[in-house]
């Protein structure tokens, strides 16, 4: 099993054209999420993280480890070409994260350790010198809930986040832990914008270098992209005050 067999053992995850509705996804949280306030905080890695799991049982770190190059993972989210400059991005139909009003930015420590097994050394001493363990400040956000906005597959999403059990940096460490989900359907899509501002970073001719697509970290996945104006319009939807008429909630 390799990382070029995902669109087929994950092709019952993949969003259907038929099926697609304009949606708020939103996370109520039970701890701190491991991230920049000042960088958007995205879906759609959880979502592919998840996949792979459902259709290989392996962890993404495992099924890739020694792969070069891009695979297509199939998330319930729509994707759609933007050409910029003659040049084709697939972006997914999903926004950045946006926080109950307002978050508070923190620090927390979390303790790092050496990987033992991937050293392949026949003794390691973890109580002092390189190898010993330590302690990271990782910024943070403390908020009740986040709101994603998505043209999505709702049954195949609402199976997929069943497994996203948290979001954001060292979700091992419990940050970022999910207490809920729910799935609110919309009149309005503002997967991409909202009011002429842009929701999620998109691919531009000028702007700052993100990423446009998961996995973030990866340098063909980024580019200059026109990104979100606090400053400017948010889309209006509060996940907690129509919670009790969500479309669903588990």
């Amino acid at each position: 099993m390799t990382p070029a067999d995902l669109p087929r053992l994950g092709a019952p995850w993949k969003a259907r054209a038929d099926k697609l509705k304009p949606v708020a996804i939103t996370a109520e949280l039970m701890s701190p999420i491991a991230c920049d306030e000042a960088l958007p905080l995205m879906l759609d890695g959880a979502l592919q993280h998840a996949v792979i799991v459902l259709a290989t049982g392996c962890e993404p770190s495992d099924l890739f480890a020694g792969f070069v190059g891009q695979a297509e993972i199939p998330i319930p989210v729509a994707e759609e070409t933007v050409f910029v400059e003659g040049r084709a991005f697939i972006v997914p139909r999903c926004s950045q994260a946006f926080f109950a009003a307002p978050p508070i930015p923190t620090v927390r420590m979390v303790k790092r350790t050496s990987d033992v097994e991937a050293m392949g050394l026949p003794t390691v001493n973890m109580s002092f010198g390189e190898y010993k363990s330590h302690l990271l400040p990782m910024a943070s956000v403390v908020t009740p809930w986040a709101t994603w906005y998505a043209l999505a597959d709702v049954e195949r999403l609402t199976e997929v986040l069943r497994h996203v059990l948290a979001v954001g940096r060292t979700r091992s460490h419990m940050m970022g832990s999910v207490s809920s989900w729910s799935i609110d359907e919309l009149d309005e899509d503002w997967s991409w914008e909202y009011h002429g501002n842009p929701t999620r970073p998109m691919p531009a001719k000028t702007g700052p270098r993100m990423g446009f697509r998961a996995p973030y970290w990866l340098p063909a996945n980024s580019t200059t992209c026109r990104i979100h104006n606090p400053r400017s319009a948010r889309p209006p939807f509060d996940g907690r005050a129509v919670a009790p008429a969500a479309l669903m909630t588990f």
